[in-house]
């Protein structure tokens, strides 16, 4: 017979891949079970009853196996409870290892009735060495494929909030260009031109976040047409260097700067005829830096709770410089910053990263 699959020919190394649970009252069936298990690499905890599960949905575990000697009446009713508090998307597979033992057959049956939430896989002791690592390796590729349609999912929540969200900030931006136009160029077809003017640079920021995954980006030009549709006399304030981003870091700053800007219309420095916003990114020897910083003429807060935004704004900087943004409520006004290592946010000059972005 051959041998059975080993964890290395999943999708997923050894060191990730999520333990199987192994549930035996005798501690002799739990080492001879957990040294077939260890023999193709996986993972694996062991406990001697249901009873023991940890609480939870038991999403971290690719699999059950359960010997029958381990199940009761009344933990075989407890534990088909735990099965049905799974998300949607999960099928606990449980590997059931049968004895011989009188009332075998109608544990068994109970089993396969209650277990309505389980991919569930009945082994009839005595069984073979790889009849069970095979068993087990089978369960252990349903949970991974499981696990995907999990991410998929949670992507898909993601995805749809980010839209809304967007979709929204979007909208508000429109209606803050309407208002600023109105406000510096009065009515009449000279604000109409500057309004067509400002949405037109607002439509080439979307064009451009979209062409960021493969190609890299000028920061100063980044910076400039991001922010153009805002620029209002001395009202914003931009500094920066005519140094090539990263594809990746170009897109994560593109995207924190569109949030600010939008927050900063919405509720900041740009929503005040006095407020001023001030952005910076420059390089200082091995260090890149970003900083935004408004200046309000009224109090500013902290907020109770930390929204949408702001988490986005400190996820993106993060996910730039490698190391936690610095978001402040000062009282005169928001101030952001993240800095980390120079060359992984900016291409060196030697280096090609492909055509770069350049905007009218």
């Amino acid at each position: 017979m051959s041998d059975p699959p080993h964890a290395d020919t999943l999708p997923h190394t050894g060191k990730d891949l999520p333990p199987l649970l192994v549930i035996t009252p005798r501690g002799m069936d739990a080492n001879i079970l957990s040294k077939a298990i260890r023999e193709i690499g996986f993972p694996l905890e062991t406990i001697r009853s249901t009873d023991e599960i940890p609480e939870g949905t038991m999403e971290e575990f690719g699999s059950l196996i359960i010997a029958q000697e381990s199940l009761s009446e009344e933990s075989l009713e407890k534990f088909s409870t735990r099965l049905g508090r799974q998300d949607d998307w999960s099928e606990m597979p449980v590997i059931l290892l049968a004895g011989e033992r009188s009332g075998a057959i109608a544990l068994r049956e109970a089993v396969r009735a209650q277990f309505t939430r389980a991919r569930l896989v009945v082994l009839s002791r005595p069984l073979s060495w790889v009849e069970f690592q095979t068993a087990v390796q089978s369960s252990m590729s349903n949970r991974l494929r499981q696990y995907q349609v999990r991410d998929h999912l949670r992507m898909e929540r993601l995805l749809r909030r980010e839209l809304n969200h967007r979709v929204k900030n979007l909208i508000t931006t429109v209606q803050s260009i309407a208002r600023l136009t109105r406000r510096t160029t009065g009515t009449g077809k000279d604000s109409y031109d500057d309004f067509l003017e400002r949405l037109d640079a607002l439509n080439n920021v979307h064009g451009m976040l979209m062409q960021m995954d493969t190609v890299g980006v000028r920061c100063d030009e980044l910076f400039q047409e991001l922010l153009r549709p805002y620029m209002d006399g001395d009202k914003l304030q931009l500094h920066t260097e005519p140094v090539n981003l990263f594809p990746a870091a170009a897109h994560s700053l593109g995207l924190c700067l569109y949030e600010l800007v939008t927050n900063a219309v919405k509720y900041g420095a740009l929503s005040h005829p006095v407020g001023t916003v001030v952005v910076d990114f420059r390089t200082d020897g091995d260090t890149a830096w970003f900083r935004w910083k408004e200046t309000v003429p009224f109090t500013l807060t902290q907020p109770e709770t930390m929204g949408y935004g702001s988490r986005f704004i400190g996820a993106s900087l993060a996910s730039v410089f490698g190391s936690p943004a610095n978001v402040a409520y000062e009282q005169d006004g928001l101030l952001v910053e993240g800095s980390g290592p120079r060359d992984t946010v900016i291409c060196p000059p030697e280096d090609s990263v492909g055509p770069t972005v350049h905007f009218r």
